[in-house]
Protein backbone atom coordinates (compact mmCIF):
# COMPACT_ATOMS: atom_id res chain seq x y z
CA UNK A 1 0.00 0.00 0.00
CA UNK A 2 1.42 3.45 -1.01
CA UNK A 3 0.11 5.19 2.06
CA UNK A 4 1.96 2.37 4.72
CA UNK A 5 5.38 2.80 2.16
CA UNK A 6 4.97 6.72 2.70
CA UNK A 7 4.57 6.42 6.05
CA UNK A 8 7.78 4.30 6.33
CA UNK A 9 9.83 6.56 3.92
CA UNK A 10 8.73 9.18 6.62
CA UNK A 11 9.67 7.19 9.57
CA UNK A 12 12.79 7.11 7.89
CA UNK A 13 13.39 10.95 7.32
CA UNK A 14 12.36 11.60 11.01
CA UNK A 15 15.37 9.46 12.29
CA UNK A 16 18.05 10.72 10.41
CA UNK A 17 18.14 7.85 8.11
CA UNK A 18 17.81 9.48 4.75
CA UNK A 19 19.40 7.03 2.22
CA UNK A 20 16.73 4.54 3.15
CA UNK A 21 13.97 7.46 3.47
CA UNK A 22 14.98 8.23 -0.62
CA UNK A 23 14.93 4.93 -1.46
CA UNK A 24 11.40 4.64 -0.01
CA UNK A 25 9.98 7.39 -1.37
CA UNK A 26 11.30 6.77 -5.13
CA UNK A 27 9.77 3.46 -4.24
CA UNK A 28 6.26 5.59 -3.67
CA UNK A 29 6.63 7.61 -6.78
CA UNK A 30 6.89 4.49 -9.02
CA UNK A 31 3.18 3.90 -8.28
CA UNK A 32 1.99 7.55 -7.33
CA UNK A 33 4.16 9.68 -9.85
CA UNK A 34 2.37 13.12 -8.97
CA UNK A 35 2.47 12.63 -4.94
CA UNK A 36 3.85 16.23 -4.03
CA UNK A 37 4.60 15.32 -1.32
CA UNK A 38 7.08 12.14 -1.70
CA UNK A 39 9.25 14.27 -4.03
CA UNK A 40 9.18 16.83 -1.18
CA UNK A 41 10.66 14.47 1.34
CA UNK A 42 13.01 12.96 -1.01
CA UNK A 43 14.37 17.12 -1.05
CA UNK A 44 13.89 17.18 2.75
CA UNK A 45 16.34 14.18 2.87
CA UNK A 46 18.62 15.62 0.58
CA UNK A 47 19.01 18.73 2.10
CA UNK A 48 19.04 17.19 5.45
CA UNK A 49 22.32 14.73 4.54
CA UNK A 50 23.75 17.98 2.71
CA UNK A 51 23.27 17.58 -0.64
CA UNK A 52 21.93 20.98 -1.96
CA UNK A 53 21.84 19.93 -5.48
CA UNK A 54 19.48 17.47 -5.25
CA UNK A 55 17.03 18.82 -2.52
CA UNK A 56 16.40 22.11 -4.63
CA UNK A 57 15.85 19.18 -7.67
CA UNK A 58 13.25 17.44 -5.36
CA UNK A 59 11.69 21.05 -3.99
CA UNK A 60 11.01 22.09 -7.60
CA UNK A 61 9.26 18.44 -8.78
CA UNK A 62 7.30 18.98 -5.93
CA UNK A 63 6.28 22.54 -7.28
CA UNK A 64 5.20 20.70 -10.88
CA UNK A 65 3.13 18.55 -9.26
CA UNK A 66 1.34 20.60 -6.55
CA UNK A 67 2.10 24.73 -8.37
CA UNK A 68 1.51 26.13 -5.11
CA UNK A 69 3.05 23.75 -2.22
CA UNK A 70 4.32 26.58 -0.05
CA UNK A 71 6.52 24.07 1.98
CA UNK A 72 8.41 23.51 -1.00
CA UNK A 73 8.83 27.25 -1.93
CA UNK A 74 9.96 27.91 1.48
CA UNK A 75 12.24 25.21 1.71
CA UNK A 76 13.96 26.41 -1.29
CA UNK A 77 14.26 29.62 0.26
CA UNK A 78 15.83 28.23 3.27
CA UNK A 79 18.49 26.27 0.97
CA UNK A 80 19.20 29.26 -1.69
CA UNK A 81 19.50 31.35 2.16
CA UNK A 82 22.00 28.84 3.16
CA UNK A 83 24.10 28.85 -0.12
CA UNK A 84 24.29 32.50 0.13
CA UNK A 85 22.12 32.41 -3.50
CA UNK A 86 20.53 35.72 -2.17
CA UNK A 87 18.47 36.09 -5.42
CA UNK A 88 17.24 32.75 -5.67
CA UNK A 89 16.24 32.48 -2.11
CA UNK A 90 14.30 36.48 -2.61
CA UNK A 91 11.78 34.77 -4.90
CA UNK A 92 11.00 31.59 -3.76
CA UNK A 93 10.53 33.02 -0.51
CA UNK A 94 8.08 35.85 -2.23
CA UNK A 95 6.51 33.13 -3.56
CA UNK A 96 5.77 31.47 -0.51
CA UNK A 97 4.38 34.30 1.46
CA UNK A 98 2.11 35.05 -2.05
CA UNK A 99 0.49 31.59 -1.22
CA UNK A 100 0.77 31.57 2.46
CA UNK A 101 1.03 35.18 3.66
CA UNK A 102 -0.11 34.38 7.81
CA UNK A 103 3.52 31.87 7.79
CA UNK A 104 6.21 32.90 9.58
CA UNK A 105 9.16 31.29 8.50
CA UNK A 106 9.58 32.81 4.76
CA UNK A 107 9.58 36.58 6.75
CA UNK A 108 12.14 35.42 8.60
CA UNK A 109 13.60 33.83 5.72
CA UNK A 110 13.81 37.09 4.17
CA UNK A 111 14.94 39.08 6.92
CA UNK A 112 17.72 37.03 6.95
CA UNK A 113 18.96 37.43 3.31
CA UNK A 114 18.25 41.12 3.67
CA UNK A 115 20.35 41.08 6.55
CA UNK A 116 23.53 39.30 4.72
CA UNK A 117 23.14 41.82 2.17
CA UNK A 118 23.76 44.71 4.65
CA UNK A 119 20.07 46.15 3.47
CA UNK A 120 19.24 46.68 6.81
CA UNK A 121 15.61 48.20 6.79
CA UNK A 122 14.33 45.46 4.55
CA UNK A 123 15.56 42.94 6.81
CA UNK A 124 13.74 44.79 10.39
CA UNK A 125 10.49 44.90 8.08
CA UNK A 126 10.20 40.75 7.56
CA UNK A 127 12.05 39.81 10.58
CA UNK A 128 9.30 41.76 12.51
CA UNK A 129 6.74 40.56 10.13
CA UNK A 130 8.01 37.42 10.99
CA UNK A 131 7.53 37.78 14.83
CA UNK A 132 4.09 39.90 14.52
CA UNK A 133 2.65 36.46 12.71
CA UNK A 134 5.07 33.79 15.41
CA UNK A 135 6.39 35.44 18.92
CA UNK A 136 8.22 32.36 19.41
CA UNK A 137 10.82 32.81 16.72
CA UNK A 138 13.88 32.79 18.60
CA UNK A 139 16.02 33.45 15.07
CA UNK A 140 14.20 36.84 14.34
CA UNK A 141 14.61 38.24 17.69
CA UNK A 142 18.53 37.21 17.78
CA UNK A 143 18.76 38.87 14.38
CA UNK A 144 17.27 42.16 15.51
CA UNK A 145 19.36 42.36 18.60
CA UNK A 146 22.18 42.03 16.27
CA UNK A 147 21.33 44.87 14.06
CA UNK A 148 19.89 47.37 17.04
CA UNK A 149 23.39 46.39 18.57
CA UNK A 150 25.51 47.35 15.03
CA UNK A 151 23.65 50.59 15.07
CA UNK A 152 24.51 50.89 18.40
CA UNK A 153 21.04 50.98 19.60
CA UNK A 154 22.01 48.94 22.94
CA UNK A 155 19.03 49.70 24.55
CA UNK A 156 16.67 47.92 21.80
CA UNK A 157 19.54 45.35 21.40
CA UNK A 158 18.85 44.47 24.91
CA UNK A 159 15.29 43.86 24.65
CA UNK A 160 15.91 41.45 21.87
CA UNK A 161 18.25 39.91 23.49
CA UNK A 162 16.61 38.97 26.54
CA UNK A 163 13.41 37.67 24.49
CA UNK A 164 16.01 35.48 22.32
CA UNK A 165 17.49 33.91 25.96
CA UNK A 166 13.65 33.69 26.60
CA UNK A 167 13.08 31.90 24.35
CA UNK A 168 15.76 29.39 23.81
CA UNK A 169 15.39 28.41 27.35
CA UNK A 170 11.77 27.37 27.34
Amino acid sequence: DVNVMYNLGFSYLQTGQYSLSISIFDSVLKYKADFAEAYFNIGLSYFNSGNNTDAAISFKKAIEVKPNYYDSYVNLGGLYLNIKNFEESIKYNLKAIEIDPKNFKAYCYLGLVYYNLNQIQNSIKYLNKAIDLDSTDAVSYKVLALIYQNLGNNEKAKIYFDKTAELEHK
